[in-house]
């Protein structure tokens, strides 16, 4: 996926992190707005609260010279020490030490690679490498930061640069008699046509320090009863335009999907999220962790899963009206919702991916039917698939889909594992999960 607005602010080579240049312009932040915690659109691009950090200065983003910011997401970043090398230890160190939010670089999506590999342009000499934050622990790598995915052949969500496919390897990169066995990520050849080769080599190889930084302060403000609602940089203007509302009160799917269509009504369009790429869904977890910083006197929720508007429903081969069936006791999009008088017509009327779809098990067209197939679809009708090759990136974590029942509705997990960040399906036992919290677009 292209990302809307890809403006590169490209700030000269990689130098030594001991000076910073400011990275936007901005109307003049009115009184009493700047240090409390919450980015004020459009005066701050960033907002540190009480805690002074060198990458936002009076709540405008700065970025170490030589380094660029990406203006649809704020991250930062930058090279160390002119290019010296360095083992993934000492890199770690050194990039979480500069500044709260800063860490070896991750990558969400081929899109982020591409944009580092780029900014960077001849900066580096042939055949250079760099630390991706990606450690492995048993099998699985995990990322650092916390709050990100890391990879294993398991799960079908993650992300590494060129390692794609079903059950795919990673290659491995020779770091010299010293490096030890392969337990880390790193990218060689960077700025190469296809923008380098991801790989693993050992820890104790030598390698080039990349940092990343997140811009600090929370775009979220209380709304809606206890919700928070928020905009971001990345989805806020065409052709996405959307925002969100969080809400950490903890209910069933059905019930979070009946509350998210309820902020818009019938004539709108909104729903529980949906995630177009990986770096919405990055994004909007992101906003999620910073709720947790917020000003005192304000409360943060704990944060353990959210549902998303990804379920598991009925289609058949046979053409008819897409979205007819019963949903919550009443028909949706198709018809008058709990009895009432409908629109007059369908919403996005006509058959959706060659079949009409059943929701929950309900009928359809005046009866029950057999024979569909059950399909985990986007509230927006997109197929979310199972591997690289669906329409939209996947979004499973590890070993995941497990749920084999219709009306069932993915959430994503925020847990201590590797696969954090990405979503799972409830167990169709007693162990399931059955009320979250959640997250609406409109």
């Amino acid at each position: 996926m292209t990302r809307p607005f890809r403006i590169l602010v490209w700030l000269g080579g990689l130098a030594a992190a001991g000076t910073s240049v400011v990275v936007a312009c901005l109307p003049d932040i009115p009184a009493g707005t700047c240090g409390n915690g919450y980015i004020d659109v459009p005066y701050e691009n960033c907002d540190p609260g009480a805690n002074p950090n060198p990458g936002c200065v009076s709540c405008i983003l700065t970025c170490p010279t030589g380094g660029y910011v990406d203006p649809t997401t704020g991250h930062c970043y930058f090279g160390i020490d002119g290019g010296a090398l360095q083992t993934f230890g000492v890199a770690t160190s050194i990039c979480t030490a500069q500044t709260a939010r800063a860490h070896v670089v991750t990558f969400v999506d081929d899109d982020e690679v591409a944009d580092v590999s780029l900014a960077l342009g001849g900066a580096w000499p042939a055949q250079s490498m760099f630390w991706v934050g990606d450690k492995q622990e048993g099998s699985p790598y995990f990322a650092s930061p916390a709050y990100e995915p890391g990879w294993d052949k398991y799960c079908q969500g993650c992300f590494l640069h060129g390692v794609t496919g079903p059950m795919p390897t990673i290659p491995t990169i020779d770091g010299g008699l010293e490096a030890g066995p392969p337990s880390v990520i790193v990218s060689v050849n960077p700025t190469s046509h296809a923008h380098g080769t991801f790989g693993t080599t050992g820890q104790n190889a030598l390698a080039e320090v990349l940092c990343e930084r997140e811009p600090v302060g929370s775009r979220s403000t209380p709304c809606r009863g206890g919700s928070f609602c928020f905009q971001l940089p990345l989805t806020e203007y065409p052709p996405q335009s959307k925002s969100y509302v969080y809400n950490p009160t903890s209910m069933s799917a059905t019930a979070a999907a009946s509350y998210c269509r309820a902020i818009e009504g019938d004539a709108g369009t909104s729903s529980l999220v949906v995630f177009a790429s990986r770096a919405e869904r990055e994004e909007v977890i992101y906003e999620l962790t910073q709720l947790q910083l917020l000003p005192a006197g304000v409360s943060g929720p704990p944060m353990v899963g959210f549902w998303v508007g990804l379920e598991n429903i009925l289609v058949y081969p046979d053409a008819g009206t897409h979205d007819s069936g019963v949903h919550d006791g009443g028909v949706r999009e198709g018809g008058a919702p709990e009895g009432g008088a409908g629109d007059g017509g369908a919403r996005d009327a006509g058959d959706r991916d060659g079949g009409a779809r059943v929701r929950d098990g309900g009928a359809r067209e005046g009866g029950a039917r057999e024979g569909g197939t059950l399909v985990w679809t986007w509230e927006d009708g997109t197929r979310a698939g199972t591997t690289s090759t669906s329409s939209r990136p996947s979004v499973w974590g590890d070993h995941q889909p497990p749920a084999e029942m219709a009306g069932v509705y993915a959430y994503i997990s925020l847990s201590d594992g590797y696969d954090t960040g990405l979503a799972y399906a409830p167990r169709d036992d007693s162990t399931g999960v059955t009320s979250l919290p959640f997250v609406c677009q409109y």
